[in-house]
């Protein structure tokens, strides 16, 4: 039996036996040449990886891969020699720590590896694109036949980042039409702005873990313009979902009393735009403040007696202006209670007539009875 125990580094040891039988023919051949024709392959691998974006398969360069040994390396020669180490970085051509970047076309060519078990993971994504955490596990061993390149395709998609803005009514969690919002990062930098519609705004491509802050420019009429909201970009690729809520303009109207300031009823009263003098609401006065939602912030309204109630005199107009604020803002009209002013002169003088007889007579009597104490 002929066996090959060792042939030049990077081909692969023949692991065939050749059979050798060396017994004699004749009395007359002194000679006996056997020939055996022994080859050896000198085998390879590549790794091929495309790049690209999930949604719009757009070539992403600029992508860093790490390529790692998944196992021990030997050389298939005979030798033995250990090539890598589990877990040691695999470097070819220009690449330095096992660090290959896709170029212009979202690609990475690794050739020349030798035969094993390699692991290939992404460790530096594009800003705007969540990180893909997934390991490669990539099999070039060695099948035993004479194949002489083994190559790995992997088709890598990425996915930007996506956030959902809604902006929202504060009472029924439905979404606003009209707001206009800009989103900015934190160095103050317009990132995007747009209006508000009845559906969720989608932004892709933030960058994750990065704090932006949301402001809305200007709120819907009717509503109050809600305070900024920060908040950060999720790391594990899941949807970020932002909320901004705006509290609509509440108005309490009281028709009170001037001197007691309690509520009156029965105050018939109109509300008013200012600058185009249109009629925002009519309304009889209860025992409670009539409350007013939705009115246009900055704008000014006139309150308007139409008729008092009985006894009280009809008030001056009130005008008052919409603060920028969900709080409740309030608008008190004091009604003056009339004078009473009377005309004539009701007295009984009959009664009066008599209270005085009797009076003088009593005095009368007084008198005389100290008198005749005196004569005593």
């Amino acid at each position: 039996e002929l066996k090959e125990t060792l042939t030049n580094e990077g081909y692969v040891l023949s692991e065939k036996v050749h059979q050798i039988n060396l017994e004699q023919k004749d009395l007359i051949t002194k000679e006996y040449v056997i020939t055996k024709n022994v080859t050896n392959i000198a085998p390879h691998c590549e790794i091929h990886v495309q790049k690209r974006d999930r949604d719009t398969l757009e070539d992403l360069s600029g992508v860093t891969f790490q390529l790692t040994a998944k196992e021990d390396i030997y050389s298939l020669d005979g030798r033995n020699t250990l090539l890598y180490k589990k877990g040691d970085a695999v470097s070819m051509d220009i690449s330095e720590n096992g660090y290959y970047v896709t170029d212009e076309l979202g690609e990475i060519h690794i050739s020349g590896l030798p035969l094993g078990k390699y692991e290939l993971k992404e460790v530096q994504e594009l800003e705007g694109y969540v990180k893909n955490n997934k390991v490669y596990d990539i099999d070039l061993s060695y099948d035993h036949t004479d194949k002489i390149i083994y190559s790995k395709e992997l088709d890598v998609l990425n996915k930007k980042t996506a956030t959902e803005i809604s902006k929202v009514d504060a009472t029924n969690e439905k979404e606003l039409e009209g707001a206009k919002l800009s989103l900015r990062d934190e160095e103050g930098n317009v990132v995007e702005e747009w209006t508000s519609t009845k559906d969720v705004h989608i932004i892709r491509g933030l960058v994750s873990g990065k704090k932006y802050i949301l402001h809305e420019d200007l709120a819907p009429l009717g509503y109050a313009t809600a305070s900024d909201v920060t908040f950060t970009v999720n790391e594990d690729g899941s949807v970020t979902k932002v909320k901004m809520k705006d509290e609509i303009t509440k108005v309490d109207i009281s028709k009170v009393d001037a001197t007691t300031g309690k509520e009156i009823e029965g105050a018939k009263l109109t509300l008013k735009d200012k600058e185009t003098g249109e009629v925002v609401e009519s309304w009889t006065s209860v025992k409670e403040p009539h409350r007013i939602e939705g009115l246009t912030v900055s704008k000014t309204y006139v309150l308007h007696e139409d008729l008092a109630p009985a006894g009280y005199n009809v008030a001056s107009d009130v005008e008052f202006t919409i603060s920028d604020t969900g709080e409740v803002q309030k608008v008190v009209m004091k009604d003056e209670a009339k004078l009473v002013v009377k005309t004539g002169d009701d007295t009984d003088y009959k009664s009066l007539s008599a209270l005085l007889i009797a009076s003088g007579l009593l005095i009368a009597a007084v008198i005389c009875k100290i008198k005749r104490g005196k004569d005593e």
